[in-house]
């Protein structure tokens, strides 16, 4: 199995809990490399996966099944992050600015989308979406009427992000 080490999957991983019939090895690896793998070239028997990539590789055709085990939960509003000096005051004052997101495809930027549009209101065709991953995880096809960019090599969100 690949996964994440963290507080809920510790026991599986020092062997306090042992899974019935079967013996579990464990290879602790980090999520875009879990999830790059397994998307593309299915190498691990069982692995954690992202749950928006699960939904979009299914509905490409992709052979893989899921388990309903969420053991990664957390606050998604609280992944968003605005520049102090800027004129963003409410979630709709997003639309014809510049938004920065690992990958469009990635569970938490679909769950930010998803509250931005249908509990505020945002247009999302109206934001310039710009990702700074070198390589999807896997190949998608996001909608046309998204503005979608690659920041250039080198520039580094988090900076820009405290540059303005």
């Amino acid at each position: 199995m690949a996964g994440a080490d963290y507080d809920r999957t510790q026991a599986l991983i020092d062997g306090r809990i042992k899974p019935d019939g079967f013996e579990l090895k464990w290879l602790n690896l980090s999520y875009p490399e879990i999830w790059t793998r397994m998307l593309n070239d299915y190498e691990f028997d069982v692995s954690e996966l992202s749950f928006a990539s699960y939904i979009i590789a299914r509905t490409t055709g992709k052979p893989l099944i899921a388990i309903p085990v969420f053991p990664l939960r957390v606050f998604r509003h609280s992944y968003i992050l605005i520049h102090t000096g800027s004129n963003i005051r409410a979630p709709k004052d997003l639309e014809g600015k510049k938004v920065g997101i690992a990958e469009f495809q990635q569970t938490a930027t679909v769950w930010a989308r998803g509250i931005l549009q249908h509990e505020c209101g945002v247009d999302l065709t109206k934001i310039d979406w710009w990702t700074w991953k070198a390589r999807d995880r896997m190949e998608i096809e996001a909608p046309r009427s998204y503005h979608i960019q690659t920041l250039p090599a080198g520039n580094q969100p988090d900076q820009m992000l405290i540059d303005g």
